[in-house]
């Protein structure tokens, strides 16, 4: 087995003094004080496992509790038995938190992410809408859009839906989403294919939908904010596996999310960064150990020991 080198996420590129915001444990906090508590919308029967991933995703970075909220009970029943999802992830169908619950349920929650293995299907696409026009506005509380989430073609889609945003709103399009995104929003922009052209897509696509921040994913993520555009480029696995998109999202709706708590400088491009750093590094780490074999519940379980390296717990 190769001998792997140390974490490469440091340093940022931003002063390190801006990435004191993961909070410390403190032994008189109760479940979810400390803004650890999220709630992850999406699985269809197909794709239940990417839920599964995000919500693991969001454990492993340090969340006291994560929700995972899906449309179907049969769905529901697989993630209640997936070995991925442990017992700090409430699980419901749509039957047992309908969309009528969810205002006075958010209150108890720091983030919400949409989209991960949710589906084009029309009635996935209309539920979600209905469950993410149903949150209440809050400067401080992230809704991160990813994957099917993100898909243009109902009316209106659920990014619509959520326009002008009403609380920090963060999408995270692959290329092919990025595309459909530059296709319905900006239909008059010319064809780009260097990474500055794809950067610039990125500064007016944030523009015209005035959204907090955009990651685009790729081989350099370019994370795009109102006030700073960076890019993440640190080693990454070389096997790009399944689920690896849904572990990102996991990771920004928590890093986002504790930003807007605890953070007293700098914009919330340091915490898409430090998501993405960690996705990749955690990715480099689980492809030194598995090699063809890595699949995205290694890199799951890479990200606590990850995060712990950068922001390690000072204990008494």
């Amino acid at each position: 087995m190769p001998v792997l080198p140390p974490c490469n996420l440091l340093p940022p590129p931003f002063p390190l003094s801006q990435l004191n915001f993961i909070p410390q444990h403190d032994p008189s906090s109760y479940k979810g004080s400390s803004g650890c508590r999220f709630l992850t919308v999406g699985a269809s029967p197909p794709y239940f496992g990417a839920l599964a991933y995000a919500s693991a995703a969001t454990l492993q970075a340090g969340a006291d509790m994560t929700t995972a909220l899906t449309l179907e009970d049969a769905v529901a029943d697989n993630l209640r038995n997936c070995p991925l999802t442990s017992a700090e992830t409430m699980v419901y169908s749509s039957n047992l938190l309908p969309p009528p619950d969810i205002p006075n349920f958010s209150n108890s929650i720091s983030g919400t992410l949409i989209g991960p293995g949710l589906s084009r299907a029309p009635s996935s696409q209309s539920w979600a809408c209905t469950v993410a026009s149903s949150l209440p506005p809050s400067p401080s509380k992230c809704i991160v859009l990813d994957a099917d989430a993100l898909w243009p073609s109902s009316s209106p889609s659920i990014l619509e839906t959520l326009l002008p945003p009403r609380s920090p709103l963060i999408l995270t399009p692959n290329i092919v989403e990025f595309n459909r995104l530059v296709s319905t929003h900006l239909p008059d922009s010319s064809n780009y294919e260097s990474e500055s052209d794809k950067a610039q897509l990125c500064k007016l696509l944030r523009t015209t939908l005035n959204v907090t921040g955009i990651i685009l994913k790729g081989p350099t993520d370019i994370i795009t904010t109102e006030h700073c555009q960076l890019t993440c480029s640190t080693n990454g696995s070389s096997k790009r596996c399944g689920g690896l998109g849904d572990v990102l999202s996991g990771l920004v709706v928590v890093f986002v999310s504790w930003f807007l708590k605890y953070s007293k400088a700098g914009d919330v491009s340091v915490a898409l960064w430090c998501a993405c750093a960690v996705c990749r590094e955690s990715g480099r780490r689980a492809y030194g150990k598995k090699r063809r074999a890595m699949q995205a519940k290694d890199v799951i379980e890479e990200i606590g020991g990850v995060v712990e390296e950068v922001w390690p717990l000072f204990d008494e």
